[in-house]
């Protein structure tokens, strides 16, 4: 009686159809995941180029008072970074206030429509600029 040698076992095996239909689906959720990254480095060009700034984490350990600020580590692994104050052009819209806010909320901000808006406020209130302690 001849013992028969192991048959090797087989890994999953998939069709070329099967493979095609998995391929499409990582690279709907990679684009997917993709898509707040791009918004957020438009934003931040926008920025920049109508006059405001903005500064990086690693910029800020300088300044007095550092803030640990931090992005997920799925944003960390598709090349963005943790930002960490933003000003904001003063002609800026308080859609694009908020936008910006929706897209950085790691981020301190200054400046733009909703500061000026504030300012005229205490202007025209005649409020001498101290803020109110609650």
């Amino acid at each position: 009686m001849a013992i028969a040698p192991p048959t090797r076992r087989r890994w999953f095996q998939f069709g070329l159809g099967t493979l095609f239909v998995m391929l499409t689906a990582l690279t709907i959720c990679l684009s997917l995941a993709r898509r707040p990254i791009a918004d957020r480095r438009m934003f931040l060009k926008w920025v920049v180029q109508n006059g405001g700034f903005v500064t990086t984490v690693v910029e800020s350990r300088d300044s007095p008072g550092p803030r640990e600020v931090s992005i997920p580590a799925w944003q960390r692994l598709f090349g963005d970074e943790a930002i960490a104050h933003v000003v904001i052009p003063i002609n800026a819209t308080e859609a694009e206030w908020v936008r910006g806010r929706q897209l950085f909320p790691e981020a301190q901000w200054w400046g733009g429509a909703a500061r000026a808006k504030r300012e005229r406020e205490r202007e025209r209130n005649g409020d001498d600029g101290a803020e109110q302690q609650r």
